[in-house]
């Protein structure tokens, strides 16, 4: 194998399974976990960044530090730039795969996203 390819895994896995001493890594490798874990519920769907968010953040709102005392859309509003770079992540890391569609409300421009088939696996590793 090339080291390239080496270097690219080593980068995602290290990021995806952190298990060294620094808490904010720790909590950034669960929220990755989570995100992934979400996409098993059906591997063949995609999903928009909403329906993500809705799932991961009421399965997990001490991972993302969710002020609960907040309305929903105070919270996904608030959220919504790190779950916008987690995904950029997970994409970049070809983990997920995305394409441009509309949202259900509004017609704003946004994205579907799915698993990979290494997400797949990286998922099935996780759970």
């Amino acid at each position: 194998m090339s080291s390239q390819y080496n270097n690219y895994a080593s980068m995602f896995m290290e990021n995806i399974f952190y298990s060294g001493n620094k808490q904010r890594m720790k909590n950034k490798a669960k929220r990755y976990q989570y995100i992934i874990k979400f996409f098993l519920t059906d591997i063949k769907e995609s999903f928009k960044i909403t329906k993500i968010q809705n799932a991961v953040l009421s399965q997990a709102p001490e991972i993302f530090k969710v002020d609960t005392n907040r309305k929903p859309f105070q919270i996904k509003k608030n959220q919504n730039r790190q779950f916008n770079d987690l995904l950029k992540d997970l994409k970049g890391w070809k983990l997920i795969h995305s394409s441009p569609t509309k949202s259900t409300r509004g017609g704003v421009e946004t994205e579907d996203y799915c698993l990979t088939n290494l997400g797949i696996t990286i998922g099935l590793m996780i759970d």
